[in-house]
């Protein structure tokens, strides 16, 4: 008896969860659990496939370094997941879409697929629950080497350490933690301020939390920094608000990383201190303040 091709396609499919489950790949704000979404997959229609291979603040450097290094094993996972999904992937560059690789937050999934696809991705659901399977070029590479029968590359890690306004670069093996990490760049891990990803997200991580579940960016943070009232939630409403086009949600960021270049990289100066971005801010962050704080540390 033969089997039917939605057969054949539950098979292919178990048979790539099992191995990435074995494997297990990084789960990321900017590449969301690779499993859930093959799973997902086989029980609603998806009709877009999304590949990131940029950096949501492109001085990290970590995911597309990673695209240069690693070609090869994205090609093979772009080429697997196509067939399984039988969608082509959308490969998105700091060349193909300039403007979201350089923007602070758009590279986003929730804010990247509202951008193409016109789709509102609800916070804490999965890309295919709208009919987008999203990853970033890491997983994508995962994917590849996992189809392949080889283990998976190495991942670079950026440290912040803003206790000593230092930058370390380092690897995170499969199974390291935060700790782990923190040690390889000589970093005492006695302490439980660090965030992960951009600042202004405040996403605190615990050190024994797996290093590559973090969003490959990580912040040590003096213990007397004081803490937002909320986390931004992405939603654009600051840039959207914006009368002079600026970022303001990338600039609060700026700030907390007291980041004196960023205020000529990302135009502060062009901001009319109007206070609009605060006022749309349904996290009332302190947007102008933080603006205002970073024209002062630039002077």
């Amino acid at each position: 008896m033969s089997t039917s091709p939605r057969l054949s396609l539950e098979a292919d499919v178990g048979d790539l969860v099992a191995r990435l489950t074995e494997s297990s790949p990084g789960r990321r704000a900017g590449s969301p659990d690779v499993v859930a979404q093959l799973k997902q997959s086989l029980k609603r229609p998806l009709d877009h496939f999304v590949c990131v291979e940029a950096d949501v603040d492109p001085s990290v450097d970590v995911i597309r370094r990673f695209a240069r290094e690693h070609a090869t094993d994205i090609e093979v996972g772009v080429r697997v997941l196509s067939k399984l999904l039988g969608i082509p992937a959308l490969r998105v560059t700091s060349e193909s879409h300039p403007r979201a690789a350089r923007v602070y937050p758009r590279l986003e999934p929730s804010l990247l697929i509202r951008q193409l696809f016109a789709r509102r991705l609800a916070f804490g659901k999965l890309p295919t629950d709208v009919g987008v399977f999203f990853i970033d070029a890491i997983t994508c590479a995962h994917v590849g080497a996992v189809a392949e029968g080889r283990a998976p590359a190495d991942v670079t890690i950026v440290v912040d350490d803003h206790t000593t306004l230092k930058r370390h670069r380092t690897h995170a093996l499969a199974h390291d933690t935060v700790a782990d990490v923190l040690s390889r760049c000589g970093i005492d891990p006695m302490t439980d301020r660090i965030l992960s990803g951009p600042t202004i997200t405040e996403r605190y991580v615990s050190l024994d939390a797996r290093a590559t579940d973090t969003d490959l960016w990580l912040h040590l943070v003096a213990p007397n920094r004081a803490a937002l009232s909320a986390a931004c939630t992405r939603c654009g409403n600051c840039a959207e608000a914006c009368p002079v086009l600026l970022q303001p949600a990338m600039l609060l960021d700026a700030a907390q990383r007291r980041d004196p270049h960023a205020h000529d990289r990302h135009g502060a100066a062009r901001c009319v201190e109007c206070g609009l971005c605060t006022l749309s801010c349904p996290s009332e962050l302190p947007l102008l303040a933080s603006i205002r704080e970073l024209k002062t540390l630039a002077s």
